[in-house]
């Protein structure tokens, strides 16, 4: 993570991001993306590059 101040998700869209799922009780680590691109569609369950 950056240091200093807080950035948005969107900040350093290169950078690995952790997935998390709720298991029903607490947030537990699922997977890790490469990248902020990557990390949305596996949240969002798009296959691919996400083009039509």
């Amino acid at each position: 993570m950056r240091s200093g101040r807080e950035a948005a998700a969107h900040a350093e869209p290169k950078e690995p991001r952790l997935i998390l799922r709720w298991d029903g009780v607490q947030w537990v680590p699922e997977t890790i993306a490469p990248d902020y691109a990557a990390a949305q569609r596996l949240v969002h369950g798009i296959r691919g590059d996400g083009s039509f």
